[in-house]
C-alpha cells in the first residue's frame, strides 16, 4: 500500500509498504492474490504514467512512512554495496555495529537485484545481448522479481527475439491486466513483424487502459501513416511532444491551427533529422499562402535549400529570431495535420528545390568534385548513428559490392561522416580495391550537395536524408530500405506518393541486404534505368 509521496516535476516519488498480517489489509482479495510485498519508493512519470524505475528493499525495511525530495541537494550520492564509506558513514551502536557484515561482491552476484541493475544499465548502453543475459539470470534466481518479466520482454524485442519477448510481456499482462506499458510494448513487436493491425489493437487497448499514454498515441499515429491512414495518423503523430523524445519549442505565442492569417506573421521551425524537414518543406509555400509573412527556422546546412523556396520571406538559423517578430508558429511536421493531408492531396510535384536557383545563390560550384565521364551513380550506405532504428536501415559500404561490381559505372560517395564517425577509412580499406570518387569534401551544407547530386546520373541510398534531397530535386534515386522501413514508405510497392522519381527497393527479410544489392545490380545496366 501506499504511503508517502513527493514530486519533482513530471516525476511522482511513491512509497509503498508491505501490508502488515495484523492490519485492516490483510484478508482483501487484493492482499491475497499478491505472490510479493514489496516495501520502497517507486518513480513514476505523471504525465505517460511510465514507470521510470524503483528502489526495492529485500529485507530490514518493511514499511515507509513519508518520502521527501531533497531538492536543494544537488549532487547526492550512491554508494554501491563494496564502497568504504559504508562503514564509516552511518552512526551505529557499537554492539549493533559489530554485528554489520558488509556482502561480499561474491554474495552480491547471488541476489537477483544485482542482475536486475546490471541488465538496466546494459539495456541502456545497448548492449542488448548483456542485458538479456543479466536478466535471465535474474529471472533464474527470482521468478516473480517485479518487472523482471517486462524488462527481459522490452529487451528481447528490440534483439529480436519475438516470439519469446512476447511470451514474457503476454505474462505480464496476464498478472497485472491493467499495466498499459506492456500492450505498447506488445504493439511495439507487432510492427517489427510487419502485423500493423494487431499493432494498433495493442496501442488502443494501452490508450484504453491509460487515455494519456503519449507513446501509445505516438505509436499508434506512426502504425496508421504506415499503413497510409494519414488524417487518423497525423492527429495521433502531435502526441510525440509528450513522449519526452521530442524537445518542444517553448513560445508563448499561440500554435497555428492551419487557418488564414493575412494580417500575422507565422514561425515554422524545422524538427527531427534533415531528411524530415526536406520531405515536409513542400508544404511551406502552402502555408506561406494563408498567412502574411512566413520565417523559416532551420539548422545552417539545410538554409540554401530553404531560401529558394517560393513565398518564404525570412529563412533563419535556430535562436537568431525574437517573440516579438512573429505572432504564432507551427512545427514543419506538424503542417499536414493542420492541412488534413492524406495520401491524395500531399504536394507531390518535384522538383519542389530549384538546383538552378541554389546554383546562383553560390559563390563555387563544388559540382565540379563530380567526374564527368561515365554513367555516374552515388551511394550511400549509412545514416546517422543516433538514429533509433539504425542498425536495420544501414548497412556496410561491403554490402554495396555486388553493385559496385557492376562495369561501366562511375561510382561517387556521398556518404558524409558525423558524431565523430569517419567514412574515408572504409573507401580506402574497400577490398577488393574499386575506384569510388568521394564526395564528402565538397558536402560543405545540403546546397553543395545538392550541387553535386545534380551532376549525377543516379542516386543509390538507404534511408537517409540524400535519399530525401535527391527525391526533391527529381533525380532518379533508388532507396535501400529495411524489413520494416520508417512509416513513410510503407510496407509494399516500388514507387511512394512522396517522391515521383524514387524506386524502392525493399529486404524480403530482416537483415537481407544481400538480395537487395542483387536485384540493385541487376537493374543498374543502361538499358534498365529508370
Amino acid at each position: 500500500f501506499t504511503r508517502g509521496i513527493d514530486f519533482y516535476g513530471p516525476l511522482a516519488f511513491i512509497g509503498i509498504s508491505q501490508v502488515r498480517e495484523s492490519s485492516t489489509f490483510s484478508g482483501i482479495p487484493l492482499v491475497q492474490k499478491l505472490r510479493q510485498r514489496n516495501c520502497g519508493v517507486w518513480v513514476v512519470n505523471i504525465e505517460t504514467g511510465e514507470i521510470l524505475g524503483f528502489l526495492r528493499f529485500e529485507e530490514g525495511v518493511q514499511e515507509i512512512f513519508a518520502v521527501q525530495v531533497l531538492r536543494d541537494i544537488r549532487y547526492p550520492e550512491l554508494l554501491e554495496w563494496g564502497d568504504d564509506k559504508l562503514s564509516h558513514s552511518y552512526v551505529l551502536p557499537d554492539e549493533v555495529l559489530a554485528e554489520v557484515k558488509l556482502p561480499t561482491q561474491e554474495e552480491l552476484s547471488c541476489t537477483p537485484a544485482f542482475h536486475f541493475q546490471q541488465g538496466t544499465e546494459f539495456y541502456h548502453k545497448g548492449q542488448l545481448d548483456e542485458a538479456i543475459a543479466a536478466y535471465r539470470q535474474c529471472l533464474a534466481l527470482d521468478e516473480a522479481f517485479p518487472n523482471i518479466d517486462y524488462n527481459l520482454g522490452v529487451a528481447l524485442g528490440d534483439a529480436g527475439h519475438y516470439a519469446e519477448a512476447t511470451g514474457h510481456l503476454n505474462k505480464v499482462v496476464k498478472n497485472e491486466p491493467e499495466r498499459a506499458e506492456a500492450h505498447n510494448s506488445l504493439g511495439h513487436i507487432a510492427n517489427a513483424q510487419r502485423e500493423p493491425h494487431q499493432a494498433i489493437a495493442h496501442y488502443e487497448q494501452a490508450i484504453e487502459l491509460q487515455p494519456d499514454y503519449a507513446q501509445a498515441h505516438f505509436n499508434l499515429g506512426m502504425t496508421h501513416l504506415q499503413l497510409g491512414d494519414y488524417p487518423h495518423g497525423f492527429t495521433e503523430y502531435e502526441w510525440r511532444w509528450k513522449t519526452g523524445e521530442f524537445t518542444p519549442f517553448q513560445c508563448p505565442h499561440a500554435k497555428w491551427d492551419g487557418s488564414l492569417i493575412p494580417d500575422q506573421t507565422l514561425l515554422i521551425h524545422t524538427e527531427q533529422g534533415a531528411g524530415d524537414a526536406m520531405q515536409f518543406a513542400r508544404f511551406l509555400p502552402l502555408a506561406a499562402q494563408r498567412c502574411k509573412k512566413l520565417i523559416v527556422v532551420c539548422p545552417a546546412d539545410l538554409i540554401p535549400l530553404f531560401t529558394v523556396l517560393p513565398g518564404i520571406a525570412v529563412v533563419r538559423e535556430p535562436g537568431t529570431v525574437n517573440v516579438a517578430e512573429f505572432d504564432t508558429w507551427l512545427p514543419i511536421v506538424s503542417l499536414p495535420h493542420v492541412f488534413g493531408a492524406t495520401l491524395a492531396t500531399i504536394p507531390a510535384e518535384t522538383p519542389y528545390f530549384d538546383i538552378e536557383a541554389i546554383r546562383r545563390r553560390r559563390h563555387s560550384d563544388s559540382s565540379t568534385a563530380v567526374s564527368s565521364f561515365g554513367y555516374k551513380v552515388g551511394i550511400v550506405w549509412a545514416g546517422s548513428p543516433t538514429h533509433r532504428n539504425d542498425r536495420n536501415r544501414s548497412c556496410k559500404l561491403t554490402d554495396f559490392l555486388p553493385v559496385l561490381s557492376v562495369p561501366g559505372i562511375a561510382f561517387h560517395s556521398l556518404q558524409k561522416g558525423q558524431n565523430g564517425v569517419d567514412y574515408s577509412d572504409e573507401l580506402a580499406k574497400l577490398t577488393p580495391k574499386i575506384d569510388i570518387q568521394n564526395l564528402a569534401p565538397s558536402m560543405h551544407d545540403f546546397g553543395a550537395t545538392a550541387l553535386l547530386i545534380a551532376n549525377l546520373d543516379l542516386i543509390i541510398s538507404v534511408d537517409t536524408s540524400i535519399a530525401h534531397l535527391a527525391g526533391a530535386l527529381g533525380k532518379p534515386v533508388w532507396t535501400l530500405l529495411c524489413h520494416v522501413p520508417d512509416w513513410r514508405w510503407g510496407l509494399e510497392g516500388e514507387t511512394t506518393h512522396w517522391y515521383s522519381s524514387m524506386r524502392l527497393f525493399r529486404q524480403p527479410h530482416p537483415g537481407d541486404w544481400a538480395s537487395v544489392m542483387t536485384r540493385v545490380a541487376e537493374a543498374l545496366p543502361l538499358k534498365k534505368i529508370m
